[in-house]
């Protein structure tokens, strides 16, 4: 009697079985990864430094007539910005995103250069600030070549530069008309 020689090695099937196993797993690796984590990492698209230098533009308003929640935008070197305002009737917040128009931008990059914005964040004495006449001040932080600058309509030289503050007005004018 012949007896069945006992095979050794890897028989055809069980090639075809580890080679469709490695290609599922690949296939739902790569699904998992589209779905799941690349999703989260949206936000970030564009955003290459962790702290934005050359020309970043950051407002807020604040004084006794409004709510906590202020009006505050971000604008960056390219000119594109974030608006956040809130509802007086509800808080909720409203989010707008865009690019300033050409003019505006280059107006304002050239209006704040550095020796005007060392001048402007230098404190003064606050005589009377608009808040305790219940009216509005605005916070500034303009980051310039890695250098911040905090300019206040009450507490900094900002307060005694009304061609800076018209500078700056021209932003919330512009804000405020957007639909």
């Amino acid at each position: 009697m012949a007896q069945k020689k006992k095979q050794t090695g890897i028989q055809l099937q069980e090639k075809i079985l580890l080679v469709t196993t490695f290609l599922i797993g690949c296939v739902a690796g790569w699904y998992l990864y589209i779905t799941a984590f690349a999703p989260q990492f949206d936000h970030l698209v564009g955003q290459t430094e962790a702290v934005y230098e050359d020309l970043v533009v950051i407002g807020e308003q604040y004084g006794s007539t409004q709510t906590a929640a202020t009006p505050s935008f971000q604008v960056l070197k390219d000119g594109s910005f974030n608006y956040v305002t809130y509802s007086p009737e509800t808080g909720e917040a409203t989010h707008k995103e865009g690019t300033l128009p050409r003019s505006l931008w280059t107006s304002v990059k050239t209006d704040l250069g550095r020796v005007k914005l060392e001048m402007l964040s230098k404190p003064v004495p606050a005589l009377t600030c608009a808040p305790t006449n219940g009216g509005v001040n605005y916070r500034y932080d303009v980051t310039l070549n890695s250098v911040v600058y905090n300019l206040n309509t009450c507490s900094s030289g900002l307060s005694q530069d009304q061609a800076a503050i018209a500078t700056l007005d021209k932003l919330w004018t512009y804000f405020e008309t957007l639909q």
